[in-house]
């Protein structure tokens, strides 16, 4: 289960909007009594903005200036940051109370993975010394590929759920499980012809394999 939190929406590279969210959060926690003791007080969570801003204003009056102003946008992301974690303490997970604080929450929609499509096309192509490189077009959803390899004949491979069933007296294979869409296998034997089959996997479990490709190992 994902919880919400308060989301990090600010950074100290653009200060202004950080100076903004910083006033705001202060406005909607006044008077709000979900928010009785901020962990920042908020009249100092104020002031913090207010140093933050004149010191950007005048960062570029010196050496002494731009110390100045790192050190007071520096306080202020920390006291953000204290004031982030105060907020998911009091708030729990819910969403509509971080929103009330003037922090954002964060995304709790979550788009369920489903099972990949069999790979709709790839190619292999021989390299002198008993590799075979297959280069795999992209499935949508997959995060990772199986490929099957039948040395010397190719045979018929039941899929069952996020299972491979291979059948009994079935020719000699190899299998690169969890692999990327290319990839180049060695040790391979040169000389021997061989029966590709590539399977796209993820999360909610595995494609039908393939067509089959076959090709001579040089």
């Amino acid at each position: 289960m994902k919880i919400i939190l308060t989301k990090i929406t600010w950074r100290k590279s653009k200060p202004l909007p950080m100076i903004a969210l910083a006033r705001q959060t202060v406005t909607d926690m006044t008077g709000d009594p979900d928010y009785p003791m901020p962990k920042v007080p908020l009249p100092e969570m104020t002031t913090a903005a207010n140093l933050a801003e004149n010191t950007y204003n005048t960062r570029k009056n010196g050496q002494a200036a731009k110390e100045a102003y790192t050190l007071a946008i520096d306080d202020l992301d920390f006291k953000m940051h204290s004031q982030a974690i105060y907020v998911n303490s009091i708030a729990a997970g819910d969403a509509l109370k971080i929103s009330g604080s003037g922090f954002t929450p964060t995304n709790n929609n979550r788009v369920p993975a489903v099972i990949p499509a069999a790979p709709a096309a790839f190619t292999l192509t021989p390299i002198f010394g008993g590799k075979l490189k297959i280069d795999t077009q992209l499935v949508a959803g997959a995060r990772s590929y199986t490929y099957v390899i039948f040395v010397n004949g190719q045979m018929a491979v039941n899929m069952q759920g996020d299972k491979m069933v291979i059948p009994p007296g079935a020719a000699e294979l190899q299998i690169f499980p969890s692999s990327p869409s290319r990839i180049t296998m060695e040790g391979l034997t040169p000389g021997t012809n061989v029966f590709v089959g590539v399977i796209a996997c993820n999360a909610a479990g595995i494609s039908p394999m393939s067509i089959i490709l076959s090709t001579h190992i040089i």
